[in-house]
């Protein structure tokens, strides 16, 4: 999949890279995320990465997103500056760390600098 997600990348298609909270889907313990492609964004050459694994509700046998927050509207807003879970990458820097489309990554990186 690293070819998939150059040419994704290369191509700037990508919108955003969104990390679900863990035990979303029922019956595994695979942490998901959604890769968001358009191509008419309104943000080129960025990838915006979402956090949002520490935004849930407990529901029956997983977690569900929690969306009392507005989560799809902040997400899409123009300025996410004062998010300390959104995050906005240049391509350069997503292809630099060899296309690797983890959001923990990016705030890995955000923390030790």
């Amino acid at each position: 999949h690293y070819r998939v997600y150059q040419n994704l990348v290369d191509s700037d298609l990508i919108d955003k890279v969104i990390l679900l909270p863990h035990n979303t889907l029922p019956f595994t313990a695979i942490t998901p995320v959604v890769i968001v492609t358009n191509k008419e964004k309104k943000n080129r050459g960025k990838i915006r990465f979402v956090d949002a694994s520490e935004m849930y509700v407990v529901s029956g046998r997983g977690n569900c997103l929690n969306l009392e927050n507005k989560f799809f509207d902040i997400i899409s807003a123009e300025n996410v500056e004062n998010l300390d879970w959104v995050k906005d990458v240049a391509l350069e820097e997503v292809s630099s760390i060899g296309y690797k489309l983890y959001p923990k990554l990016q705030f890995l990186k955000q923390h030790q600098l």
